[in-house]
């Protein structure tokens, strides 16, 4: 990891002085007091924004808006200070339509903002491209952004403002209805 990711890093920074690089470290399985310990010359070059890439709930965000695998990681980064962004992992509920502001409201704000530079929500292994469940579909068949744009569109306002109201959301449910 030193000879190849932060020496890499620190010869590419030295090539060209001033270059502002966002180094991105997928925390799996590694012991994260070793990642920061190796990875130390990259999280204090002041040119250099280190964070970590965690999956906050695994790969279910549908399971419980408050997660505990993350809290031996949280306290840890806290201490190497550096932040994380959360992969939020979507690999239970591929076919429904699924759409609970409140969930997502209570699940977002029991992310540690003190840690978080940000998150992002997707699948794995489930391409989100053109339907392919129904019997007698549409020609072309549609999108399935189109008839999962409600999950995304919470998931994404929730992120950005976790305060976002329902009443801001019911006229856009309503449009939902009609699709």
């Amino acid at each position: 990891m030193i000879k190849t990711y932060v020496a890499g890093t620190l010869d590419a920074l030295q090539a060209k002085p001033g270059r502002k690089i966002r180094f991105i470290h997928r925390q799996h399985e590694a012991s994260t007091d070793l990642i920061l310990h190796k990875m130390r010359p990259l999280i204090e070059h002041p040119d250099v924004d280190f964070v970590f890439s965690f999956k906050y709930a695994e790969a279910h965000v549908y399971s419980a808006t408050r997660q505990h695998k993350p809290e031996s990681f949280i306290p840890t980064i806290r201490g190497g200070e550096v932040k994380t962004i959360w992969t939020l992992r979507n690999d239970d509920i591929y076919l429904l339509r699924w759409g609970s502001p409140d969930f997502v409201r209570e699940f977002i704000k029991g992310i540690p903002a003190d840690v978080t530079q940000g998150c992002y929500y997707g699948h794995d292994g489930h391409i989100s491209a053109r339907e392919f469940t129904q019997l007698d579909p549409e020609s072309p068949r549609q999108l399935e952004i189109q008839k999962h744009w409600l999950e995304w569109m919470l998931w994404g306002r929730f992120a950005y403002d976790p305060d976002y109201s329902n009443e801001r959301i019911i006229p856009c449910s309503k449009h939902a209805t009609r699709r």
